[in-house]
């Protein structure tokens, strides 16, 4: 069983914060156009989030050790049927009820969607990221 964790942007100065996730004035589940957005800390502390800057952890870690969220930008070795080897970068995304592996290179666009189950050689190259959410240039 995977921990249930979150973590978003301060809106203060943007600095990312871990722990429970809660919404305000929220019509659905983990919906991403609401106002407010809070996480609070395992020591109690609560600090007010972008709302888009949210993302869940996915339960799976890179292959150095690193929490995945949703939202953040994963390179996969991908080895084809002759065994070549391509480094392809993928966005976390949450679709159907599970996290999956979106392509976001455009040199392959025929490659589907993949699970992130049994992606041992996954490693995380970018968080989300939050310099648009603050209007940083």
């Amino acid at each position: 069983m995977r921990a249930i964790k979150f973590r978003g942007a301060t809106v203060k100065d943007g600095t990312w914060v871990y722990g429970c996730l809660v919404y305000s004035e929220c019509n659905a589940p983990f919906s991403k156009s609401v106002d407010y957005a809070e996480i609070r800390t395992p020591l109690g502390e609560c600090f007010e989030v972008f709302p888009g800057s949210v993302g869940q952890f996915t339960g799976f870690f890179d292959k150095k050790g690193n929490e995945i969220y949703e939202g953040d930008v994963v390179r996969v070795n991908d080895k084809n049927q002759y065994g070549k080897t391509k480094k392809l970068k993928y966005e976390i995304e949450f679709i159907n009820g599970a996290f999956m592996c979106m392509l976001i290179d455009s040199k392959y666009p025929n490659v589907y969607p993949k699970s992130m189950k049994n992606q041992p050689n996954m490693t995380v190259v970018k968080q989300a990221s939050t310099s648009n959410l603050l209007n940083i240039k």
